[in-house]
């Protein structure tokens, strides 16, 4: 077939699309040439559906201020050798009880020396996104002491004092724009004082990516 103006971005339908597989269809285009499409699924509905999505939670807990030996609530670990990179996709915390001091919540990281320094405690529960799959590499600790101060790797949001009215919940989509690779764990903990007592259920949710 002759390549033209035209045809140039015909391509194969994918086995789940609504034509027959291997069948070719023309790309459509708006007046000024830009190329229509269509989104068929949510962005990350094919890793879920490979089964390379997953998450972790708690409920109810004091999530401590980052400062050196942290004893973190909340811990995700990249053993060394898993191969993968993790992705992370959403982080949602929300106060469960009435807050009294203006508090910043946020993802703070320890290196890989640091983080086999540190203390394994609790290992949690991690989900497959697609549920009943497969286990993945990432292990989640309701549990950790670490070894020297983690490192602020991006700021989730924050709330405001007892009277504050807005938002109870604090949610940050990352796109992929922060990466956990092996060796390396992430925490959530609070930046200037620790929650209210059994103020904080939160979640995470990330994907695995092969390295190589």
């Amino acid at each position: 077939m002759a390549i033209t103006l035209n045809n140039w971005l015909m391509g194969i339908v994918a086995p789940w699309g609504f034509k027959a597989p291997n069948t070719e269809i023309a790309a459509a285009f708006d007046t000024r040439g830009a190329l229509l499409t269509n989104m068929f699924s949510g962005p990350y509905a094919e890793l879920c559906r490979q089964g390379k999505i997953y998450y972790a939670s708690v409920a109810a807990v004091t999530l401590p201020v980052n400062a050196a030996t942290l004893v973190s609530k909340f811990t995700i670990y990249n053993p060394p050798g898993s191969n993968v990179n993790l992705e992370l996709i959403e982080i949602n915390a929300a106060t469960v009880v009435a807050t009294t001091v203006v508090d910043g919540v946020g993802v703070y990281y320890s290196s890989a020396a640091q983080t086999a320094a540190g203390t394994f405690t609790t290992l949690g529960t991690v989900t497959n996104a697609l549920l009943n799959g497969p286990s993945g590499q990432a292990q989640f600790y309701s549990a950790y002491t670490a070894s020297g101060t983690p490192t602020l790797g991006r700021l989730l949001g924050g709330w405001g004092a007892v009277t504050d009215t807005g938002p109870n919940t604090v949610t940050k989509d990352f796109w992929g724009s922060l990466l956990v690779p092996p060796g390396t764990s992430i925490h959530v903990a609070m930046t200037t004082a620790a929650s209210q007592a059994s103020g904080i259920t939160l979640d995470a949710l990330w994907a695995e990516i092969p390295i190589s």
